[in-house]
């Protein structure tokens, strides 16, 4: 059997996975399961409309690679550290 190895446009974001630990027990491999039952449920499902929303409103195309989206992640988290950097009354002010 052949072993998979990622291409270079994904293996920086699988990375931290290559060095995770194996599930060897079954309330283990529970916990797993039931993380990835609600994330695919319900944390997706009400994720990515909100996220497409967004990325409409903030005048951003969708991305269509892997490393497109964790650009434009980066991006969205920026504005946000810069945003809650600001004290509360400048959003007050009135615009000149």
């Amino acid at each position: 059997m052949r072993s998979w190895r990622p291409t270079a446009q994904c293996a920086g974001v699988l990375a931290p996975f290559f060095e995770a630990n194996t599930i060897s027990t079954h309330d283990a491999a529970r916990t797993a399961l039931d993380a990835v039952r609600a994330l695919a449920s319900r944390s997706l499902p009400e994720t990515v409309p909100r996220l497409g929303k967004l990325l409409v409103e903030c005048g951003l195309r969708e991305p269509e690679t892997i490393d497109a989206w964790l650009s434009t992640l980066a991006l969205l988290n920026g504005v946000s550290e810069s945003l809650a950097s600001f004290e509360p009354a400048v959003f007050d002010a009135p615009a000149r």
